[in-house]
C-alpha cells in the first residue's frame, strides 16, 4: 500500500518540474531564434534603410525577453519581414536615385521649354521611371530639330555652290517649315522654270528631293531637264552633302521619262536671286507631312538605310502638289489642271553627322 503515491508521483510530475521544463525549452528557442536574428541583422542591415536600424534594435531586445518560444518564433519572423521589406525599399530608393541622376543629366541635350518642366517633374518624384520615355522623346526631339538645321545649313551651301537659286532664309524655313522650293538658276541654261523641291521629315533623319515646274512644259523639254538633273546635278549634289558630313543614302528613286514635271500651286514660285516666299515655301509641301506619309519604309531607311520608301513612286509628292494647289486657293478645275505627279521624287535615309 506504500508504493501507490510513488507511482502516481512519477506519471504525474510535480507543477514545478513542468514549469522548469518549459523554461528551458522557452530558453533554447530564444538563443537559438536571437543567434539567427543577429545573423540576419549583420548580414542585411547594412543594406536596409538607416531609419529602420533603431526598429531592428527594438525588435532584438524584445526577442531576448520572449516569455515562450512561441513568442520567441513570431518575433524573429516579423522582424524577417521588416528587414526584407526594408532593403527592397533602400534598393528601390537607390536605383531612383541613380535613374535620376541619369536623366537630369540626359535632359541637359533636350530643348530649354522640354527641360525646365521635365526637370522639376524628374526631381519631386520619388520614382522618375514613368517619366523615362518622355525624356528620351524630348531628346530625341531637339536632335532631330539640331540636325534639321544642320543638314539645312550643309544643304545650302551645296546648292549655292552650283548656283541654284538659294534664298538667305533657305535653311530657316528648310528647318522650320520642312519645304522649300529652290529654283535651278544659273545652274542650268536651259531649264528656266525648273527647280528642285527639298522635304525634310518632321521627327526623324528623311530627306526628299522632288524636280518641279512653275507652269506646264513640253513634254520632251520635261525629259531633257529630268535627265540633266537625274544625270547630273543629283549625283554631285549627293556627294557633296556627303563629303560635307552628312550620311546619306538613297533609299528609293523614280528614273527619268517615266512621269511629267509637278507644277508648283499659282504665286507659290521663289523670287529668284531674292529669298524665298514663305507662302510659297508652305504651299510648295505641306513638307513634313508629306515626307512622313511618304516614306512608309524610309523610317527602317532612316535607322539601317535599307528601306524602300514611297516617294520613289511618286505618292509622296502627288499628294504636296494637291494639298499645296489647294493651301493657295484657285478652283477645283484649275488644280485639276496643274496636278501632275512628280517625275522626279528621290528618298533619302541619314544618320548623325559623322565626327569630322
Amino acid at each position: 500500500g506504500k508504493g501507490r503515491p510513488a507511482a502516481r508521483t512519477a506519471a504525474h510530475p510535480a507543477p514545478a518540474s513542468a514549469g522548469r521544463a518549459e523554461e528551458e525549452r522557452t530558453a533554447r528557442v530564444r538563443a537559438s531564434v536571437l543567434v539567427e536574428a543577429e545573423a540576419l541583422l549583420t548580414r542585411d542591415g547594412p543594406s536596409c534603410e538607416p531609419d529602420d536600424l533603431p526598429v531592428f534594435a527594438r525588435r532584438l531586445d524584445a526577442l531576448r525577453r520572449a516569455r515562450s518560444a512561441g513568442e520567441a518564433r513570431t518575433l524573429f519572423h516579423d522582424l524577417g519581414v521588416l528587414v526584407h521589406k526594408s532593403t527592397q525599399r533602400q534598393r528601390d530608393d537607390v536605383r531612383a536615385t541613380a535613374l535620376r541622376v541619369r536623366l537630369l543629366d540626359r535632359l541637359e541635350d533636350a530643348a530649354p521649354e522640354d527641360r525646365e518642366w521635365l526637370a522639376a517633374a524628374v526631381a519631386e518624384a520619388p520614382d522618375p521611371s514613368h517619366l523615362e520615355r518622355e525624356v528620351e522623346w524630348a531628346v530625341e526631339r531637339a536632335d532631330t530639330a539640331r540636325y534639321r538645321s544642320t543638314v539645312a545649313d550643309t544643304l545650302m551651301r551645296v546648292l549655292r555652290e552650283r548656283d541654284y537659286a538659294v534664298g538667305d532664309d533657305f535653311a530657316d524655313l528648310l528647318a522650320g517649315n520642312g519645304s522649300v522650293v529652290v529654283p535651278f538658276g544659273q545652274a542650268a541654261e536651259e531649264s528656266d522654270g525648273y527647280g528642285l523641291r527639298v522635304a525634310l521629315a518632321a521627327d526623324r533623319p528623311g530627306l526628299t528631293t522632288v524636280l518641279v515646274a512653275e507652269s506646264e512644259n513640253e513634254a520632251e523639254t520635261d525629259r531633257r531637264v529630268q535627265r540633266w538633273f537625274c544625270d547630273e546635278q543629283l549625283p554631285m549634289i549627293e556627294d557633296a552633302v556627303r563629303d560635307q558630313g552628312i550620311d546619306l543614302a538613297r533609299t528609293s528613286a523614280l528614273p527619268p521619262g517615266v512621269r511629267p514635271t509637278a507644277v508648283v500651286p499659282d504665286g507659290s514660285w521663289p523670287d529668284t536671286g531674292l529669298a524665298h516666299d514663305r507662302t510659297g515655301g508652305e504651299g510648295t509641301g505641306a513638307g513634313e507631312g508629306a515626307a512622313d506619309d511618304g516614306t512608309a519604309g524610309d523610317r527602317t531607311a532612316g535607322e539601317g538605310m535599307t528601306g524602300e520608301g514611297t516617294a520613289g513612286e511618286g505618292t509622296v509628292d502627288d499628294r504636296t502638289a494637291d494639298e499645296g494647289t489647294a493651301a493657295q486657293g484657285g478652283s477645283a478645275d484649275r488644280r485639276r489642271k496643274k496636278k501632275a505627279k512628280p517625275a522626279r521624287s528621290t528618298s533619302y535615309g541619314q544618320e548623325r553627322q559623322r565626327e569630322r
